[in-house]
């Protein structure tokens, strides 16, 4: 974000776009929310497949897959006909997109899905199954009482058992149970890929990359008998690539990009709400009175209640949206396109960082660089600002932005319902705790993680209460 700052403020802060030359490379950025709002509306000129292209070469699909990928629909043999409803005649890699959207927008698909990742997070945070199920690197110490956990890795496992099983069945992680181990090492360095580092310079995420996409291979190789509970999302690209022709080891590479999509943002937001909430003790007492009443007297979670009545949870949910999100949007040029009185020149790419956008003291206040927890909450209508694009926009607006909301307060009111939580005291239990930088040096695609080496250390005590 410091560099776009800078050189807007180059250009007198007008947030007018401004071009930029990098290897030889035409490169336009938009700064203002109201021209990128109108690059949004520009679904023929400014495109986003060649991203799309991009990151399927950098992930390792073989060049026949995506090609197979990008064929459009014909009614020859070297054509995508496709076995779902294809109205505007999309390749198979443009209906992907549709394919989560039917997912993951409000609907039986979601709901089915839904479902599931609140009856796993429900399971994993109970404290006889932790006992059983919580990874032991994530472990310092454990007794009868408490447990002393590093935060991060305790929500990343978590959220990504739920994940995994809500959206692959069981037989994934029974198979392939170190694929948490192999995601999270490659997640932590995955910005690499994105810039295309050659592999002498960047050997681990690449392994870790090789060794996930193992993983799954092994799992599109099962018989489809052998392994049920798969999302609708899941089977139906399945079955499209199948049918044309693309073999396991490409299903598996092109699967291991919605894996990384779909659990490298929530796991971050959920160890950031906790980090502020331990830091805040009037704030988690609120919260915690506040999502108490989302129970049943049967210990059933109410998620209508969750997200319709939990306001200073949803609150907090944006205000840290905002300050840990780095998200960019990269669009092509394929004509030459009027925005404003800029001219954007075919041939060249726009990229939106959102980022800069989220501190704009014209809409966030003069407090815009600091976390509020209260800024929301004091101006309701905030998060429908142009300013506030945390999940994008567009033909690309994040379609997990519902299922991502529901995972994150779901984790948060579980735990705050069965766990006392604090801090260890750095003199008395000798470890050293201080509040997690953000990790701004590394280029990220969506919520920021803590600095290396930055992870909090939690006490986590069983409520009797409860």
């Amino acid at each position: 974000m410091a560099g776009t700052v800078i050189i807007r403020e180059y250009f007198h802060n007008t947030r007018r776009p401004f071009r930029l030359t990098l290897a030889g490379e035409n490169l336009y950025v938009l700064t203002s929310p109201h021209d990128v709002a109108a690059a949004y509306k520009e679904t023929e000129s400014l495109t986003f497949d060649q991203f799309i292209r991009d990151i399927m070469v950098a992930f390792g699909a073989s060049p026949g897959a995506i090609e197979k990928m990008w064929l459009l629909p014909s009614n020859d043999k070297h054509g995508f006909n496709t076995q779902v409803k294809n109205p505007s005649q999309k390749s198979l890699a443009q209906l992907t997109r549709d394919f989560h959207k039917q997912q993951l927008h409000p609907g039986q698909n979601q709901r089915s899905l839904s479902v599931k990742f609140q009856d796993y997070i429900d399971e994993s945070l109970r404290w006889d199954s932790m006992s059983i199920k919580l990874n032991d690197k994530y472990t310092l110490r454990s007794s009868e009482m408490s447990k002393d956990i590093w935060l991060k890795g305790w929500c990343a496992d978590v959220l990504l058992n739920a994940a995994t099983r809500a959206f692959y069945g069981e037989s994934l992680l029974q198979n392939q149970p170190d694929l948490f181990r192999e995601f999270f090492d490659f997640d932590d360095n995955s910005w690499m890929l994105m810039y295309r580092y050659p592999r002498f310079m960047a050997s681990s995420m690449y392994q870790a990359k090789d060794a996930a996409i193992d993983a799954l291979t092994q799992y599109f190789a099962t018989p489809k008998g052998s392994r049920r509970g798969e999302a609708w999302f899941i089977r139906t690209l399945e079955a499209e690539q199948r049918q044309l022709g693309i073999g396991d080891r490409d299903i598996a590479t092109l699967s291991l990009m919605v894996y990384w999509v779909v659990n490298s943002n929530t796991y971050k937001l959920c160890f950031w709400i906790l980090t502020y909430l331990l830091h805040d003790s009037t704030l988690l007492a609120l919260i915690r009175e506040e999502t108490s009443h989302a129970f049943t007297t049967t210990g059933e979670l109410s998620m209508t209640f969750l997200l319709d009545s939990c306001v200073r949870l949803n609150c907090l949910f944006d205000e840290v949206l905002r300050i840990t999100n780095s998200s960019s949007s990269v669009r092509s040029v394929v004509s030459d396109t009027i925005i404003g009185d800029f001219v954007l020149r075919s041939g060249a790419k726009v990229l939106i960082p959102y980022r800069q956008l989220h501190f704009d003291e014209a809409i966030f206040g003069t407090n815009a660089q600091e976390f509020d927890s209260g800024r929301f909450l004091r101006q309701r209508n905030l998060h429908q600002s142009p300013n506030y694009r945390p999940f994008g926009g567009g033909s690309t607006y994040c379609p997990g932005r519902f299922i991502a909301r529901q995972e994150v307060v779901a984790f948060v009111a579980f735990v705050l319902k069965r766990f006392e939580l604090e801090i260890p005291n750095a003199e008395k239990d000798g470890i050293p705790n201080t509040f997690p930088r953000l990790e701004e040096m590394k280029p990220c695609l969506g919520v920021m993680g803590p600095v290396q080496g930055n992870d909090l250390i939690v006490r986590i005590k069983r409520r009797m209460c409860t």
